[in-house]
């Protein structure tokens, strides 16, 4: 007969949470946080531009794509590594996959054809320029000297 110490059944509750999390679905996710998540965004408007910062360390430049279609930016990543080490008496053999896609409704202030984006430091910079004539014709506040 087995001692529930060292051999716990299906039904201690004590460990379900630990095999509920361990054996969530990748899809769904755990109730209380996504095994996949999508990277962290910053968007800043600036005078001539708007900036969009993705937080997507690890990556190399050409892991990305970027796409602008019917004024939507689209950024994507799928990445796959695989690693394999054989040892005497052993072979290990790891995958890595990295996939996330993030779109972005481009308004008419965007000067799409004008779109930039550089990677360093684990973040990607978009800049998005604004067309002239909307920088024009913004309502500047004049101060009373």
């Amino acid at each position: 007969m087995r001692n529930n110490v060292f051999f716990p059944t299906l039904m201690d509750r004590s460990l379900s949470p630990l095999f509920d999390e361990l054996f969530q679905s990748p899809w769904n996710g755990s109730k209380n946080k996504p095994l996949f998540s999508m990277p962290s965004v910053n968007i800043a408007e600036h005078e001539g531009n708007f900036e969009i910062e993705v937080a997507a360390p690890g990556l190399d430049k050409n892991d990305f794509e970027l796409k602008v279609e019917n004024d939507v930016l689209t950024v994507s990543v799928n990445k796959e590594k695989s690693e394999e080490v054989k040892e005497d008496k052993y072979t290990r053999k790891e995958f890595n996959y990295t996939s996330f896609k993030r779109s972005f409704h481009l308004s008419n202030e965007i000067k799409s054809t004008d779109i930039t984006a550089n990677y360093a430091d684990g973040i990607l910079r978009i800049s998005l320029p604004k067309n002239e004539e909307v920088i024009k014709n913004k309502v500047k506040t004049i101060e009373i000297g």
